[in-house]
């Protein structure tokens, strides 16, 4: 397995009802990949100072990140039913303290999460046995927080390398609620973090899922920054191909 950048690569999440709801643990992702970029399936593992190992851009349409799929087209398929909810909902472009950010929505639907088969022997041991889950609509951040949203919500920057179009990093779980909390007083909105069902169900790309090993593609250097592209430092955020 590609040996992952450790850095925390941190995502929002909003309910189209703007009610909170209870926020999951999000763990590392499933089967590999790098950190700004295109995603991943899985999540990070927010906890510790300094950063988590995993996921990345978070978002777009169906899933993560900005652009067109990449991989081939004979890649395998994910079975996922799309939610009878219907499919009219359309992103939303919140702007806080100046700063303006993108959030995707994302059909609701039931998918197999967990090792699948397209992840072979990258699949994690706790990533067994594959399972069925079912989620209602959401939206999820296009990209991972930059460092311009973080200092325009929080008033400092603490991430080690420094951008304004860089994802945030050098937090911990706790500064990222803290995050929240004040996003949320200032845009009125309910935003939280993606539970790792949500997350690994956008990575994956949703209702429009193709079943590639990454999230977006079969090729993990299209989708993903990780440690034999990255140069061991982040890169700004949308560079890589979506999820979809």
């Amino acid at each position: 397995m590609k040996k992952l950048l450790s850095i925390l690569l941190f995502a929002l999440l909003l309910l189209p009802s703007m009610t909170m709801a209870q926020t999951d643990r999000v763990r590392r992702p499933t089967g590999t990949t790098g950190t700004t970029g295109g995603g991943t399936k899985g999540g990070t593992k927010g906890g510790t100072k300094g950063g988590t190992k995993g996921g990345t851009k978070v978002g777009t349409k169906g899933g993560t990140k900005g652009g067109k799929t990449g991989g081939t087209s004979s890649a395998p398929r994910r079975a996922t039913t799309p939610s009878s909810s219907g499919s009219s909902m359309q992103n939303i472009t919140i702007t806080a303290n100046g700063v303006t950010f993108t959030m995707v929505a994302v059909q609701g639907g039931t998918f197999t999460m967990g090792a699948t088969s397209e992840q072979g022997s990258d699949a994690y041991s706790d990533e067994k046995p594959a399972h069925r889950v079912t989620l209602s609509n959401y939206y999820i951040g296009q990209t991972e927080v930059t460092q311009a949203l973080w200092q325009a919500v929080m008033g400092s920057n603490p991430s080690y390398f420094k951008g304004s179009n860089l994802p945030v990093e050098n937090v911990s779980w706790n500064d990222c609620q803290q995050f929240i909390t004040k996003l949320n007083q200032l845009t009125g909105r309910k935003f939280r973090l993606p539970t790792e069902a949500e997350w690994e169900y956008a990575a994956s790309g949703g209702v429009l899922s193709r079943g590639y090993k990454y999230s977006g593609s079969n090729d993990i250097g299209s989708v993903a920054w990780y440690s034999d592209n990255s140069g061991k430092k982040t890169h700004p955020v949308g560079q890589k191909q979506a999820t979809t």
